[in-house]
């Protein structure tokens, strides 16, 4: 579906706002909400499409999410409109698929100081936050910022923006630091006040709003160091519905995992698939564990990962033991599941299931190892999920780097058993490389 020109009627009047669905509608997409800059305003949507996010939305060839963009009148401020904004985001979200959990306001410039306005007093809507070129304005209220300590934000700025100065960037960021919001940085050095076309252009963004996760009560996650959204914003939801997996939709989740590294090159996974609905899934829903029957039987197709316990080496006729073919498939399953979350679909591996009953089932050799399920499918209801589940079905954080790498030593304090103690010289090393890791990416 094209990008559409719309009016929203209200007893203020009319506003012309510009509507785009998801390339194919899959549910549960994300929903991007625009807020354009001062001099946006006016009766033209035309404006909105001239740079930033209306641009590229317009101009590219697929959309991984819905697009909305309202325009406001001139001479009138975005505050001036709020009951308007919220009542067509309510229209949107009831008429088209997309799920009111994984929504994104973003702005540029007035649009940007708008973001922090809406966000702060109604932080159970949006999902994720992109400022570019804005200030954070003053009327915004601590306890509201402090509000969105789950909401992840990134922001971009340039060095030498004339009406939002880098001392106030700055004094803005430190804020928001303080007040324990999760923000992610793009700055460019010399770059002046119009960078939204850089901004909203930038495949790392445009990644992490296709890939937003929802929001839930766990907290937001973070990347320090700019490792890209498609590894932070992965994750193993079980409210997957089971809406058909076309053939070449899940080989591209399988030719990149055929592209995995081994040892030796020698690719000992396989993959035996089997969608919903086919002859096997009932039987292989069977052999699920108690816990995974409760949800899996409802997803797209289930994987079965194996990996060959032996290879023969080149130039050798006889087969040698494989001593890692286990690691191996673990990085194939690692390219599967990305993959997936790049094209719009979630894994979630399962390790509860009837291994010897499986191997009866697909008749696979001794020689070969079953590793995993993997269940594929879009984002469903997590209201469908028993309550038990419903409950985990959150973002889980991961431990900081400082806890995980160590230079030139094996040295792990924080594995140590509770109550252990740790020497003063260790303690100032771990409090380093906690430092280290600890800036914005």
């Amino acid at each position: 579906m094209s990008l559409q020109r719309h009016l929203h009627s209200s007893p203020r009047g009319e506003l012309p706002y510009l509507r785009a669905v998801a390339s194919g509608n899959p549910p549960s997409s994300p929903l991007v909400v625009l807020l354009h800059g001062a001099r946006d305003r006016g009766r033209d949507p035309e404006k909105l499409l001239a740079h930033g996010l209306g641009r590229h939305v317009s101009q590219a060839a697929e959309r991984p999410y819905h697009f909305l963009a309202l325009q406001i009148p001139e001479e009138t401020a975005w505050a001036d409109w709020e009951d308007e904004l919220l009542a067509r985001l309510d229209a949107v979200i009831a008429e088209a698929n997309v799920d009111k959990q994984r929504i994104v306001l973003a702005g540029f410039s007035a649009g940007s100081a708008a973001v922090w306005h809406f966000a702060s007093r109604h932080p159970e809507r949006f999902a994720a936050l992109v400022v570019v070129a804005g200030r954070l304005p003053e009327t915004v209220a601590d306890d509201g910022l402090a509000a969105l300590k789950r909401t992840p934000v990134w922001i971009f700025h340039g060095g030498r923006d004339e009406r939002v100065p880098e001392s106030q960037f700055r004094a803005d960021l430190a804020r928001l630091q303080t007040l324990g919001l999760p923000v992610r940085v793009t700055f460019y050095p010399d770059a002046d006040h119009f960078i939204s076309d850089a901004a909203y252009s930038d495949p790392a963004l445009q990644r992490w709003l296709a890939s937003v996760p929802r929001r839930t009560p766990g907290a937001a996650r973070l990347a320090h160091g700019g490792a890209d959204p498609l590894f932070v914003n992965r994750w193993s939801p079980r409210a997957l519905s089971g809406e058909a997996i076309d053939d070449a939709t899940l080989f591209r989740l399988l030719e990149a995992a055929r592209w995995a590294p081994s040892a030796s090159n020698s690719q000992p996974w396989r993959f035996i698939y089997v969608k919903n609905g086919s002859p096997q899934w009932a039987e292989l829903s069977a052999l699920l564990s108690d816990s995974n029957r409760l949800w899996a039987p409802k997803v797209s197709a289930l994987v079965l990962l194996l990996s060959r316990t032996t290879f023969v080496r080149p130039g050798e006729s006889d087969p040698s033991p494989a001593r890692n073919h286990s690691f191996d498939a673990g990085a194939a399953w690692a390219h599967f599941a990305l993959q997936a979350n790049l094209a719009g679909w979630h894994t979630r591996a399962i390790a509860g299931f009837d291994k010897e009953a499986a191997r009866s089932l697909f008749e696979v050799p001794e020689d070969y190892k079953l590793e995993i399920l993997i269940a594929v499918g879009q984002l469903g209801d997590e209201a469908e999920l028993p309550p038990q589940l419903r409950e985990r079905e959150t973002l889980t954080p991961r431990r900081p780097l400082a806890d995980l790498v160590a230079e030139g030593r094996f040295f792990f304090p924080n594995d140590a058993a509770p109550g252990a103690p740790i020497s003063a010289s260790r303690g100032q090393s771990a409090a380093a490389a906690g430092a280290l890791v600890g800036t914005t990416g």
